[in-house]
């Protein structure tokens, strides 16, 4: 009688998947992270906390160059993260 374990029987083969989906998993991992930045800067806005309300409280202080920096983390870190999961979208494309 064979197994389905293609004869591995110790449980080993639980172990090969780890590498396959280790990628997709960091992947995914980024692009939730990235969402969550976003999320947090616009809820922030409308008062829910996060980074947002920093933002808004330096935009209702007229803290100009407090304002620039906040956005200026908040484009470095969207856009830094995004292209990253784009490249690594295209090396899996080939």
């Amino acid at each position: 009688m064979q197994s389905c374990s293609n004869g591995l029987a110790d449980g080993r083969d639980g172990l090969r998947i780890v590498p396959q989906v280790l990628p997709a998993f960091a992947g995914i991992s980024v692009f939730r992270w990235d969402i969550n930045i976003r999320e947090s800067a616009v809820l922030g806005l409308v008062g829910a906390g996060g980074i947002g309300l920093e933002l808004n409280a330096a935009i209702t202080q007229l803290y100009w160059t407090q304002v620039s920096l906040i956005l200026l983390v908040i484009i470095a870190t969207v856009t830094r993260k995004s292209a990253t999961r784009s490249s690594d979208a295209a090396c899996w494309a080939t």
